[in-house]
């Protein structure tokens, strides 16, 4: 489970929680048993939630978990191609498709079915060797310098959300200027570890935490669905034969959608981020102490 059980030794249950995430990556890449997208997905999940973990004890061992955080991030990154194709644009299709049905979506999603998936590797192989990088990983996270005390680290979990929080506050005011769509996209990362954080957190403060989870998940949702429909009207502008007609429509929905969901997002982002976290984090460090 991802959350820390405070009735144990707090390193020992950060090691529990790395290496529970990094096998359940590890399995999923090498049985797939609900096929390739499910997998992939599902283990760059498991990816992402350790590395929130690590920036969140972070300055417990910078230069540790910073390797690790990299040795993340370039798996992740090597198997992004196996899902931010095919299986992405349909869901983003289908999701037009509640906002604007009719024969113009229809024929879309006709289209994306029949484009193929091109990827430098044998998807297999990519798998594979992904799930072999894994080993390397869970080898290094015992390596990790993390202190057995309890106070010393609530004061590494305190800076931890702090830092995330000033990150996040940081995207937000560029959102809130003349945003480039990497903006969004770095609070939306802020905003993943923001939710997994105080999923991690949340047995020492469930109505704060909870909450705080809710609100982070429903922005990082909004933001992940305008950035899947711009990735689609980049594949619509590149479609050779499609009618005029309907490119014009699906990207005119698609346009005013994403103006909506940034918009809605900006305003969980606005109550969730201040510039400074210090009464939060201090609150957290206070109760971790006293777990």
């Amino acid at each position: 489970m991802f959350r820390i059980n405070w009735s144990n030794p707090p390193r020992s249950e950060i090691l529990r929680i790395a290496a529970e995430k990094i096998d359940g990556a590890q399995d999923a890449l090498r049985r797939q048993p609900d096929g390739l997208d499910k997998a992939v997905h599902g283990a760059r999940k498991a990816i992402k939630h350790s590395r929130s973990l690590l920036r969140l004890i972070r300055s417990a061992d910078d230069d540790g978990a910073r390797r690790l955080n990299a040795m993340l991030r370039a798996i992740s990154a090597d198997l992004s191609p196996l899902r931010d194709g095919g299986a992405a644009l349909m869901e983003a299709a289908s999701r037009l498709d509640a906002i604007l049905p009719g024969p113009a979506t229809d024929r879309l999603s006709e289209r994306l079915n029949a484009l193929p998936i091109e990827v430098a590797a044998d998807p297999a192989d990519m798998t594979a060797e992904a799930a072999d990088s894994l080993d390397e990983v869970s080898r290094a996270i015992l390596d990790l310098n993390l202190p057995e005390s309890r106070a010393k680290l609530a004061k590494h979990v305190a800076r931890g959300w702090r830092r995330t929080g000033r990150r996040a506050f940081a995207a937000l005011e560029r959102c809130a200027g003349e945003p480039h769509e990497e903006d969004y996209h770095d609070l939306r990362k802020r905003g993943q570890d923001r939710w997994m954080q105080a999923a991690l957190l949340r047995k020492i403060w469930p109505s704060g935490l909870i909450a705080v989870q809710t609100s982070a998940k429903r922005m990082v949702d909004m933001l992940g669905q305008a950035r899947d429909f711009g990735r689609l009207e980049t594949v619509i502008a590149q479609l050779p034969d499609f009618d005029d007609r309907d490119r014009i429509t699906l990207t005119a929905a698609m346009e005013s959608e994403r103006m909506r969901l940034h918009r809605d997002a900006m305003a969980f982002g606005g109550d969730l981020f201040q510039y400074d976290n210090k009464k939060e984090a201090d609150i957290i460090r206070l109760l971790i102490r006293n777990a």
